[in-house]
């Protein structure tokens, strides 16, 4: 059973698939492909590839990243997830995740300066980037709960 971290955005979402029981960690983007240009067909897309996602890989749940606060959050990215939400509904338990709440699922003490530390930890900064490392740390809460 695995389990998925994802980080919707505007114009689709990334993931980190776990396997708790031995760690293994595979990494997938999905954008909107530049035909679809109306909005409604984005969401669709976006739609579909995640409930095909949730349907395909016999994943147990998801951890889904949820914005800290206002800042820097967009329409179009609540928008995706919602869509995540819906094609996850009757497939997978979807749990949202702040920063703090992957924090504190993983047992790192509420300090200043902890999430970022997370993220600078030897197994999390192995991986290539900060969306790679966040979906990493999305999916380890998730496996967590």
């Amino acid at each position: 059973m695995f389990v998925l971290g994802i980080a919707a955005n505007k114009n689709g979402f990334g993931y980190a698939k776990l396997e708790p029981s031995n760690k293994d960690i595979s990494f997938m983007a999905k954008s909107c492909p530049a035909n679809l240009s109306k909005r409604p067909q984005q969401l669709k897309w976006i739609y579909d590839e995640a409930r095909a996602l949730f349907e395909a890989d016999n994943c147990c749940q998801v951890a889904l990243q949820k914005p800290n606060g206002g800042i820097g959050l967009s329409r179009e990215r609540v928008e995706v997830e919602g869509v995540i939400k819906a094609a996850a509904s009757g497939l997978v338990e979807v749990h949202p995740f702040t920063k703090d709440q992957v924090r504190a699922a993983l047992g790192i003490t509420k300090r200043r300066g902890a999430y970022e530390a997370l993220l600078k930890r030897e197994d999390v900064a192995a991986h290539s980037n900060k969306a790679r490392r966040e979906q990493y740390v999305l999916a380890l809460a998730g496996a967590a709960r």
